[in-house]
């Protein structure tokens, strides 16, 4: 605000204003009036608009100013209610007043939305665990019958496919969740491991595994959950023969680098920048046609909101590389201090 704009805005103040000198001028010639009476009638006039119009002016301003710069320093907008003063004149009031009644409006509008998210995914996880059930005696039927390893496989994609959105709904409420503990990284994967034998043995995959003795910290059950998620990716797009998945890692002072290296059809160079984005499923997953895109986002997801780094170390044709990295320092004595008051 500026008082170019102030006077274009008031134009008809001004306008007022200098016709009813001009007019007083006019009658007080019609009168006779002395010239020294006349001039010190049509000053006082002059002054006392001049003073009311940049009173006006600089209140304003001022009022404005202090608005605009507390509200482009906030990154939630809708909080400048709570830090603007309440102005001194009748336009500003109303602004304010208006504003709370925008915000209350809002927020009543947002917290019904939430409440209703909420519901949603509550539901969603009931539902997951209670389904679940049935899938572990379908399982369980199999393997006391004649087991049958197509009926298995098709038994493992669901409860994959179920734990995805277990695990997508649980990464927007992590905090219900995660707990961050000392983990041995052997005592996992060989819980994947265990997970997709029948997989393994299918594809006729050999499994090595160099991991022993490493400890990290992490959530181990999701943790379970993300190395899971890769090594069905590895076993969906292994080679149909000398497929291999190996485990290695290396520790450094203040991290450990996890690699998940498969033998499989590789990842296209167009699609390596993309393949952690929401839905993305690439040449490879279109090829495949079962791919959902969803399960490296919610790895990439489960694994920032824990601390670690994510990341494709290396694609090429035959081989492909996953590696996670975990960090040793005070990032994670929070996030364990967060959980242990949050439990």
């Amino acid at each position: 605000m500026n008082l170019k704009n102030y006077t274009k805005d008031h134009w008809f103040f001004l306008f007022l204003s200098s016709f009813c000198l001009f007019f007083l001028y006019a009658m007080l010639r019609a009168f006779k009036a002395d010239e020294e009476l006349i001039f010190g009638i049509l000053f006082t006039l002059l002054l006392f608009f001049a003073l009311f119009f940049f009173y006006e002016f600089f209140r304003k301003r001022n009022f404005y100013q202090q608005f605009l710069k507390q509200l482009d320093s906030l990154d939630q907008k809708y909080l400048i209610t709570e830090l603007i003063e309440t102005p001194s004149f009748l336009e500003g009031k109303l602004l304010l007043s208006s504003l709370y009644e925008i915000d209350k409006s809002m927020n009543e509008a947002i917290m019904t939305l939430k409440n209703a998210n909420q519901d949603f995914k509550d539901y969603v996880e009931m539902w997951i665990h209670e389904v679940k059930i049935p899938l572990a005696n379908v399982l369980l039927m199999n393997h006391n019958g004649e087991k049958d390893l197509r009926l298995t496989k098709q038994i493992h994609m669901m409860e994959n496919y179920v734990e995805q959105i277990l695990y997508y709904v649980r990464s927007e409420i992590s905090e219900k969740d995660y707990l961050i503990t000392s983990c041995l990284l052997s005592e996992i994967i060989h819980k994947v491991i265990l997970r997709n034998k029948e997989s393994f043995l299918e594809k006729d995959m050999k499994v090595i595994n160099e991991v022993q003795n490493v400890s990290v910290l992490t959530d181990s059950k999701w943790l379970e959950f993300i190395l899971n998620q890769i090594v069905n990716n590895s076993i969906k797009y292994s080679q149909k023969k000398n497929g291999f998945l190996k485990f290695s890692v290396v520790q450094e002072k203040d991290r450990t680098i996890l690699s998940i290296t498969d033998h499989g059809i590789g990842i296209k160079d167009q699609d390596k920048n993309r393949i952690f984005e929401k839905s993305f499923t690439g040449e490879n997953g279109r090829k495949i046609g079962s791919s959902t895109g969803m399960g490296l986002f919610i790895c990439q997801n489960l694994c920032q909101k824990l601390g670690h780094h994510l990341f494709l170390a290396s694609s090429k044709k035959g081989e492909t590389i996953f590696s996670i990295e975990f960090f040793q320092n005070d990032y994670y004595d929070v996030l364990k201090e967060d959980n242990l008051t949050k439990k």
